[in-house]
Order: C-alpha cells, then sequence, then structure tokens
C-alpha cells in the first residue's frame, strides 16, 4: 500500500491521474520519473540509489512515466517502444546484483494507458525488515526524506539494524510461545489429545514495530479460502476469535468439534494446527511423508493468504511435529513396500525453520526440504525419501487431493 494507501495490484490510471490533479508532490513515498533508467553506470547508480533509499525508509513508489516539474506532476506521459515484461526484468536484476542484503517484496506493476502501447510502470519498494541495505561496490547506505535522498549517518545505520533484530527477536519468542501452548493444548481451538502437525508461517512484517494487517481482506470470500490450508477435510467453517480470524475444520464426533484450524493473528501471523495424523496405518503409526505433504499443502495455502493480506517481505516457515513420543514412523518406499519402522523417542519434534521469499521460483517443497530430513534423521534415517536423486519431491500416494 505505503503512498497509495491500496495494494498494487489495484493501483490504475486513475490513481495516477489523481497525483497530477492533487498536485502531489515527490516526498519520503513518491518520487516520479519521466523515463526508465538507461544502461550507462551513471543512470543505473542512480536507480539503485533511489530503491536503497526508499527501503531504508519506510518504503515508497517510483513512478515512470510521469513528468513532473520541481517534483509536481504535471502530465502522464507514459512509457512505449519497449517491453513491460523486459523492463521489469532488467530492473529486477539491477536490483537485485546491486543492493545487499536483497530487498524482499520489491514489486513491479504496469498501468496500461489509454494510448495503445503506452503504459506508466511503478515500482513498490517495501520497508526494509532486515536492517539497512547498502549499495555494493560503493559501501553506502542511503534513505529517504522530505527533502530526497541522503546519505545515512552511524547513529541511522546502527538504529536500522537494531530494529531488525528486535524483529527477529520478536518473531522467535511469539514461536516459542505458539509451540509450547499447542502442545499444552492450549491453542487456538480444542483439538483431540493426540499428535499434531503444526506449521507457523510468519512474514517478518507481522513483527515490525506497531504492524496491524487488515484482516477484513481475509475474512470474507474469497480471501478466506486462502486460509483453508488443504482441501482434504470437509466442513471448514470461518469464526473471528479474540486474537484473530480462523478456518475451523469439524470431525462431526460430538465432544470433538475440531479436527484442526488455520488462524490468522492480527499482525498477520499464521497458525495452522491439524490433529489426524494415523491415516489408517495402526494407532500411533504414521508416515513421515504424511506430515511432509499435510505441511507442503498448508504452506502453498498460507502463501496465498499472505499475499491476501497484502504483506510484504519475506515469511519464514516452522514446521513441527508435538506430541509424537512413542509413534511410530513408518518408512514406505515408491513403489508402496515398506522398508522399515523407527519409534519416535522425542516429545516434540520443532524442526528448523526456512525462509521463503515472496515471487521466488523455488517450489516451497523444495524450500522444506532441509527441515523435512531433519523429521526423518530424527529417527535415524539419513534424509527424506520422498525425493528422488535429482531431489525432486515424489508425491505420497494416495493424498493427491491435499495439493488440489
Amino acid at each position: 500500500m505505503i503512498g497509495f494507501g491500496k495494494p498494487l495490484d489495484s493501483v490504475t490510471k486513475e490513481d495516477l491521474q489523481a497525483l497530477i490533479a492533487s498536485r502531489t508532490a515527490e516526498s519520503r513515498h513518491f518520487e516520479y520519473k519521466l523515463t526508465l533508467p538507461g544502461g550507462s553506470d551513471s543512470e543505473k547508480r542512480e536507480f539503485v540509489k533511489d530503491v536503497v533509499a526508499f527501503a531504508n525508509a519506510s518504503g515508497g513508489h517510483l513512478i515512470y512515466g510521469l513528468e513532473a516539474s520541481e517534483g509536481v506532476p504535471v502530465r502522464l506521459t507514459g512509457i512505449t517502444g519497449t517491453s513491460f515484461d523486459a523492463e521489469k526484468l532488467r530492473l529486477e536484476q539491477m536490483a537485485r546484483s546491486s543492493i545487499e542484503p536483497v530487498i524482499h517484496g520489491l514489486r513491479i506493476k504496469e498501468v496500461s494507458l489509454s494510448q495503445e502501447g503506452y503504459f506508466a510502470l511503478v515500482l513498490e519498494i517495501p520497508k526494509s525488515l532486515f536492517g539497512a541495505h547498502m549499495i555494493k561496490g560503493r559501501r553506502a547506505f542511503m534513505h529517504r526524506t522530505s527533502a530526497g535522498t541522503d546519505e545515512m549517518d552511524f547513529s541511522e545505520i546502527r538504529a536500522a539494524f537494531t530494529g531488525a533484530e528486535a524483529a527477529t527477536g520478536r518473531m522467535r519468542d511469539f514461536h516459542a510461545d505458539r509451540v509450547a501452548k499447542v502442545a499444552a493444548g492450549e491453542g487456538i481451538f480444542p483439538l483431540p489429545d493426540n499428535a499434531a502437525a503444526v506449521l507457523h508461517v510468519f512474514p517478518l512484517e507481522a513483527f515490525s514495530s506497531g504492524f496491524r494487517c487488515d484482516l477484513s481482506r481475509i475474512s470474507a470470500e474469497p480471501g478466506r479460502s486462502a486460509l483453508i490450508p488443504h482441501s482434504w477435510a470437509t466442513g471448514w467453517r470461518p469464526r473471528y476469535t479474540l486474537d484473530g480470524f480462523a478456518m475451523t475444520a469439524s470431525s462431526g464426533i460430538p465432544n470433538q468439534p475440531y479436527v484442526g484450524y488455520a488462524h490468522a493473528f492480527r499482525n498477520g501471523a499464521l497458525e495452522f494446527v491439524w490433529g489426524e495424523l494415523e491415516m489408517g496405518h495402526g494407532p500411533k503409526t504414521m508416515r513421515p511423508g504424511l506430515f511432509e505433504c499435510i505441511t507442503i499443502a498448508a504452506a502453498i495455502r498460507l502463501s496465498r493468504a499472505i499475499e491476501t493480506l497484502n504483506m510484504s517481505g519475506p515469511a519464514y516457515l516452522f514446521p513441527s511435529l508435538l506430541k509424537i513420543r512413542g509413534w511410530k514412523f513408518l518408512n514406505i518406499t515408491p513403489a508402496g513396500l515398506p522398508s522399515g519402522e523407527r519409534e519416535v523417542q522425542h516429545d516434540h519434534l520443532v524442526l528448523p525453520e526456512v525462509m521463503m521469499e515472496f515471487g521466488s521460483q523455488i517450489p516451497l517443497q523444495n524450500v522444506l526440504r532441509s527441515s523435512f530430513d531433519v523429521l526423518w534423521q530424527a529417527c535415524g534415517w539419513s534424509q527424506s525419501s520422498s525425493y528422488d536423486r535429482d531431489g525432486n519431491y515424489m508425491l505420497m500416494a494416495g493424498v493427491e487431493v491435499l495439493l488440489r
């Protein structure tokens, strides 16, 4: 949202014309450019400096194809003679190769204009969540002020990194608290007193100081469908809670109203808990591949929920298996043949978190593999058997419905 007060995907030609009509001058949140940056070193440096400056302040928009006079927009000229897709790729590569650390959540939008072949390009730069970003080669930290772009001093750089460390610390504390409560049977909703698969999806932005997300974006259709972690169970029902908004899956059994839920906290953090793991393999027996499949399905759906909430920056995935001591893990080959059985010797398996970058082309099942390997290693196997020699995920037979 930042300067426009609405998601970038919703920005139209009328929004750009409104900037002209209201004489919205360049500021901490807007800068106008008549043309796209060219290929010269000086133009590339200017582009990178502008992007870093917005990220190190409070975020903002670079708008190309909008003519300005003394910082005030006067005419929507547009850009022509080039492909938006090609320019989008070029700008993304320039930002990625020239800025460290990488700015997560950077978005680029094409705004079609009335004249055929013309478009404006809006680059949305989110506020940094990893401390201050630096221009490679120059070792320079820039930020945006009401007067334009300026270099950050030592105290400003230190404050930026301190804020990022505080957000990461709040995220890890929140995760530890939520795991402890779910393990103690004090989750958002009562579930069967059984082992449970848990996935926490935490956008780092959720733990920046004072952030609150707009739950109305996910409490009504079509947004709420993104909060259903998989299509396996039926009977998903919406409801608000003291802490946010949830979708619950009912069991149909008296005095046992839920088998799982997905919950969006008011800060945008997401919690998924599922309490049916046996799947016909006998009492307290499960295939680790089932947990993997449930987790992948939930991660895919909940990543869509983050997009629905219009949150930026990376998200961290925290998979866990709780109250699992004494359960047996059954390893079954891709051909469906048993190849071993191991008993879990731990009360809980809280697996290492992984980072999910928004817009990444890496499938989430590959992102999660390092956590899944630890799950199998906890029972003595060297790695997950759900991946082939080339590292491709092999879907467990019989649970395709999870990933629909």
